[in-house]
């Protein structure tokens, strides 16, 4: 009702929006896929009742309202089918498709750079700041030559370009989140501080999908503690519908 009557027209789920966007792109390709259509998200949520949420999506792409799938967290890599730092290669796979690599990118040195931001900053010590920082420059230089085809590719579905826009930033916030719990060379970390940054920061990219999706109106599929958290900011129902 809310996307057929309302103008709500960009879904974020809980999940990664790079493994997102790297399995919107190859269905937007394919629609026929509907197995595939969910390999961007956690594996638990890899259901026939979850692809049907999707199916509903690709059959409103040719009416006047037409939905996209996004997703609001800060933790890359966390797709059933580009899990830990497969992600990124399958990133660069697709954004081949639509525009060059920057100069001088090498893919491998790319990848590992980012690597330490998957898997819950696990791997993450804080000597990797500077070459992650580094990495997102090269893929927010290469996003920028890309945005404007896939815009050309898809133009009846302008969010599925802002989103790949957006994807540095959210990079950037996972970056943040791993310096704040701090490196994993400083031993036991507090995970309870991990959950109260990842959801204090993932509000933030939330608020920046809804700034930039149709008539700033987004549906946000979330765990209640991910939204409730006394020490977290709060949506409520002026910023987000759930």
């Amino acid at each position: 009702w809310l996307n057929h009557n309302a103008g709500y027209q960009v879904l974020a789920f809980e999940g990664s929006p790079e493994d997102l966007w790297v399995s919107q792109d190859a269905f937007l390709k394919n629609e026929g896929d509907l197995h595939g259509s969910t390999s961007g998200l956690f594996g638990i949520w890899n259901t026939d009742e979850m692809r049907s949420v999707f199916a509903y999506e690709r059959d409103t792409w040719r009416t006047d309202h037409p939905l996209y799938v996004t997703a609001y967290d800060i933790q890359p890599g966390t797709g059933k089918g580009s899990g830990g730092a497969r992600v990124f290669e399958m990133l660069a796979e697709h954004l081949a498709q639509y525009a060059p690599s920057p100069p001088n990118f090498k893919r491998a040195a790319w990848k590992s750079a980012l690597t330490p931001l998957t898997d819950a900053c696990h791997t993450y010590k804080s000597a990797d700041e500077v070459a992650a920082e580094q990495a997102i420059g090269l893929l927010e230089q290469w996003i920028a030559a890309a945005a404007p085809r896939v815009d050309a590719a898809f133009p009846k579905l302008p969010m599925h370009a802002e989103a790949l826009r957006l994807i540095p930033q959210n990079l950037r916030l996972s970056l943040a989140l791993c310096e704040a719990i701090g490196g994993s060379e400083n031993g036991n970390r507090d995970w309870r501080v991990y959950k109260h940054t990842r959801d204090r920061l993932g509000t933030q990219y939330a608020l920046l999908v809804k700034k930039s999706a149709p008539q700033q109106r987004l549906v946000l599929w979330a765990h209640l503690s991910h939204l409730s958290d006394r020490k977290s900011t709060r949506l409520n129902s002026s910023h987000i519908t759930i």
